[in-house]
């Protein structure tokens, strides 16, 4: 599955790693697909993000990634990814 993803540039904000991939929560089967949907939804994603960092955050680029691009290249930005919680039945 593909999900549009967007880097977002914390720097003003304080954030450390300055930067970080962001993914929406709509899945495609086709990386096509989801790039169809980058253009049409381009100026609703920067202002989401103004929003949500109080305009301290600035888009850089939004890609259709699948979730373990997106894992990967936010581990290479420096972030650390959450351990994988047990499943409650395994408690």
């Amino acid at each position: 599955m593909y999900f549009l993803s967007v880097l977002i540039n914390l720097t003003l904000a304080g954030a450390v790693p300055t930067h970080g991939w962001m993914q929406d929560n709509i899945g495609f089967e086709a990386k096509d697909i989801c790039e169809e949907t980058i253009l049409p939804r381009a100026l609703e994603v920067h202002y989401s993000v103004h929003e949500w960092t109080n305009g301290l955050g600035a888009v850089e680029e939004i890609k259709c990634l699948t979730e373990p691009e997106w894992i990967e290249l936010n581990r290479e930005l420096g972030h650390k990814m959450p351990e994988k919680k047990l499943n409650n039945s395994q408690t």
